[in-house]
C-alpha cells in the first residue's frame, strides 16, 4: 500500500506544471490584426513633418486589410462587429467627411474668418465657386485617411476575443523594446550615426521610431502596461518561478529608463502613474507569489530610479525642468484667439496652422513655425468648433459608460482575468494620453493614436461561442 502511494506521487510530481502565461499561437485573423498595429507603432510616429512614412502605412494598412477580408471570405468564419464599435466608428468619421462637403457660396460665404479668402478667390474671378467648410480641405482630407486607417484599426481589434486581444500586449512590449535598444544607439551615436528615422527630430534624446520625444515616452509607459498585463493574467501553480516576475520587473526599468532619458518632461510626471497602474495590473500574480517577491516588485522599481537618478543622461533629463522659456503659455493664448476667429464652426480638422497663422499675435511670433497647439483639447476646439466638441463628448461619454461596466465586471471576485487585465490596461492607456493631450498632443500621432483605438476597443464587448455580448 505505502510502495503504491509513493508511486502515486511520483507520477503526481512528475506531471508537468500548467503554463505560466495563457499565450496561444493566434489565428490567421488575429496575426493579421497584430502586424497591422505592429505597423502602426513602427511607421506611425513620424507626425506632420514627417507624412511619407504615413503614407505608405496607410498603403500597407489598405493592403492588409483587403487581405483580412480575403481571409475572412476564404474560412467562412463569421466574426461580427460589436454595435457598440460601429457607432464609435460612425463618430469618428462624421466630422471630417462633414467638413469636405462643398457647400454653396450664400452658405460659405457667412461662415466666421473666411472673408479673407472670398477676396482672394474674387482676384481670379472664383468667389462664387462652391467651397467646403474646413478652410484646408486638403488637409482635412489627409487627416480623414488617418482617421480612417485608425477606425480600420479599432473595428478589427473590435472583432476578436480575449486571447487576440492580448496578443496585442505582446506586439507593444517588443515594440517598445525594439525602440528602447534603437533608443540606446540614439544616445551613444554609435557608428557616427544619429540612429534617427527623420530628419526633423530631437537630436540628443532617445525618440525611438518616433520624431517626438514627447511621443516616444507615451510608448514606453504603454509599453510598461503591457507588460504588467501579462503578468496580472498570469496563471498556473500557486509559486511561479521568480525568474518570470524578475525578467518581467527588469523589462519594464528598462523601459522606465527610456521613458525619461527621451527629456519629456509631463511624461517623467506621469510615471508614477504609469507604475501605480503596473501594480495594480500586477496585484493577482503578486499576492499569489509570496510576500517577498510582492515586497521585491513594488520597491525594485522605486530603488532603480532612486539609483540611477544620479547617474549624468538622467541628470540632464531632470535638468530640463529648469527651463523656464517655455512656448506653451503663448501658443495657447494664440490658439485660442484663433478659435474666437472661426467660432463656432471650426477651421477644419488639420488646418490648424493655415487657422493659426493668421491670427498670431506679432508679439508672441516665433522664427520656428509652430505646428501644433501642444494641446489635443484646445486644437481640437479650434479645428472642429462646437459640432466637434459635441461629437467627442458623445464618444467620451459612451467609452466612459464602457468602461465603468466592464470594470464592473472585471473586479469582481470571480471574473476572467484576462478581461481584468485588458480593462485596466485599457483604462490606463486612455487616462495617460488624455492627460499628456493637455500639454502636447499625442494622438497626432498615427502610432499613438493607435494604442488609444487599440485601448478603446479593448473596452467593446467580446465575441463569447461566435456571438457577441452586449
Amino acid at each position: 500500500m505505502a510502495q503504491a502511494q509513493r508511486r502515486k506521487s511520483r507520477r503526481k510530481r512528475s506531471t508537468p506544471a500548467p503554463p505560466v502565461f495563457r499565450i496561444s499561437l493566434p489565428d490567421t485573423y488575429a496575426a493579421l490584426v497584430a502586424a497591422v498595429l505592429f505597423v502602426f507603432l513602427v511607421l506611425g510616429g513620424g507626425g506632420t513633418s514627417n507624412p511619407y512614412t504615413e503614407v505608405v502605412l496607410e498603403c500597407v494598412v489598405a493592403g492588409l486589410a483587403l487581405l483580412g477580408l480575403w481571409l475572412t471570405g476564404q474560412t467562412g468564419v463569421p466574426r461580427r462587429t460589436p454595435r457598440t464599435a460601429l457607432v464609435l466608428a460612425g463618430l469618428a468619421l462624421l466630422i471630417p467627411v462633414a467638413q469636405l462637403v462643398p457647400l454653396p457660396p450664400s452658405l460659405w460665404h457667412g461662415l466666421p474668418g473666411r472673408q479673407p479668402e472670398i477676396d482672394a478667390l474674387a482676384l481670379i474671378g472664383q468667389a462664387q465657386r462652391w467651397m467646403p467648410l474646413s478652410m484646408a480641405p486638403a488637409r482635412t482630407f489627409a487627416a480623414l485617411l488617418a482617421i480612417l486607417a485608425e477606425v480600420g484599426l479599432f473595428i478589427a481589434v473590435a472583432r476578436l476575443d480575449l486571447g487576440g486581444r492580448m496578443q496585442l500586449c505582446a506586439v507593444i512590449v517588443a515594440v517598445g523594446a525594439m525602440a528602447a535598444v534603437l533608443g540606446s544607439l540614439q544616445l551613444s551615436h554609435a557608428g557616427g550615426y544619429h540612429w534617427v528615422l527623420y530628419e526633423d527630430t530631437n537630436i540628443g534624446w532617445i525618440v525611438g521610431f518616433h520624431a517626438n520625444r514627447n511621443a516616444a515616452t507615451d510608448t514606453f509607459q504603454i509599453a510598461i502596461l503591457a507588460v504588467a498585463a501579462y503578468l496580472g493574467q498570469a496563471t498556473g501553480p500557486r509559486k511561479l518561478p521568480p525568474i518570470q516576475i524578475g525578467l518581467a520587473t527588469l523589462v519594464m526599468i528598462v523601459l522606465a529608463i527610456a521613458a525619461v532619458l527621451t527629456g519629456s518632461r509631463t511624461g517623467m510626471l506621469l510615471l508614477p502613474l504609469t507604475y501605480l497602474f503596473a501594480v495594480w495590473l500586477a496585484w493577482p500574480l503578486l499576492r499569489r507569489t509570496g510576500t517577498l517577491l510582492s515586497w521585491g516588485f513594488l520597491l525594485l522599481v522605486p530603488i532603480a530610479g532612486a539609483t540611477l537618478a544620479a547617474t549624468g543622461p538622467v541628470q540632464q533629463a531632470l535638468g530640463r525642468f529648469a527651463i523656464d522659456n517655455d512656448h506653451r503659455w503663448d501658443i495657447w493664448h494664440d490658439t485660442l484667439r484663433a478659435t474666437g476667429s472661426v467660432w463656432p464652426i471650426g477651421s477644419g480638422v488639420g488646418s490648424f496652422q493655415v487657422a493659426y497663422d493668421s491670427a498670431q499675435s506679432i508679439e508672441r511670433m516665433q522664427i520656428l513655425l509652430d505646428l501644433r497647439a501642444h494641446n489635443d483639447w484646445l486644437e481640437w476646439a479650434l479645428e472642429a468648433g462646437i459640432p466637434g466638441l459635441i461629437v467627442l463628448g458623445v464618444i467620451g461619454a459612451i467609452l466612459l459608460f464602457r468602461n465603468i461596466d466592464a470594470l464592473r465586471q472585471a473586479l469582481r471576485r470571480n471574473s476572467d482575468r484576462q478581461m481584468r487585465v485588458q480593462t485596466l490596461f485599457a483604462t490606463g492607456t486612455l487616462l495617460h494620453l488624455g492627460l499628456h493631450g493637455v500639454f502636447d498632443y499625442p494622438v497626432r500621432s498615427m502610432a499613438l493614436a493607435a494604442l488609444a483605438t487599440t485601448a478603446a476597443a479593448m473596452l467593446m464587448p467580446v465575441r463569447i461561442d461566435g456571438a457577441v455580448s452586449e
